[in-house]
């Protein structure tokens, strides 16, 4: 429903004004109809711009759920890396204790190593990282050669030689064997 010549025509308006009147409306029309348009579009640069905004804020979730798994990988890893690391150290510790051990071992001089190492407790020793050295070792070094006594080399070959002494590996050489005969 609009303003019509013919409405006008009925209302008994000369041709002048009638003229004047539909070139107003027409002009009026065709602001409003400009409006129209600019809205439209308006409208839909907000729908766009609206559809744009939800779909950051969807990939902003996104990224703030793989943030937070990131966050807690990270932590995992963090603490399995804690974890190795506490491994690692009590495996070296663990790894120089014994090779501390052995080297001890060695210095006491047993005639067999295993005997000798059967009787040791090695949860009463403990290795000194700083200090490179056994706490605990020596003690039970001295109980070991006063109580196995037979684990140690007593200089002694024995047999028809009788106290024969040697270099300490308990065999003498061909050339001191012959010298001993003599």
């Amino acid at each position: 429903m609009g303003l019509s010549r013919e409405f006008l025509k009925g209302l008994e308006l000369d041709k002048s004004t009638i003229d004047a009147i539909m070139a107003e409306y027409g002009s009026g029309v065709t602001e409003l109809k400009e409006e129209i348009i600019a809205l439209k579009e308006k409208n839909a640069n907000m729908k766009k711009d609206s559809d744009e905004l939800a779909t950051l804020q969807k990939d902003f979730k996104e990224l703030e759920k793989a943030k937070k798994d990131l966050e807690k990988q990270n932590s995992e890893l963090a603490s399995q890396k804690t974890e190795l690391e506490t491994n690692n150290a009590n495996s070296l510790k663990a790894i120089k204790k014994e090779y501390a051990i052995k080297k001890a071992i060695l210095k006491s001089a047993p005639i067999d190593d295993v005997s000798y190492r059967a009787h040791l407790d090695d949860s009463k020793i403990e290795y000194d990282e700083e200090k490179d050295s056994l706490v605990g070792f020596e003690e039970q070094d001295k109980a070991i050669k006063e109580k196995y006594a037979f684990l140690f080399n007593q200089g002694a070959t024995g047999g028809e030689h009788g106290d024969i002494k040697n270099g300490g590996d308990g065999l003498l050489s061909i050339e001191d064997a012959i010298n001993q005969t003599m």
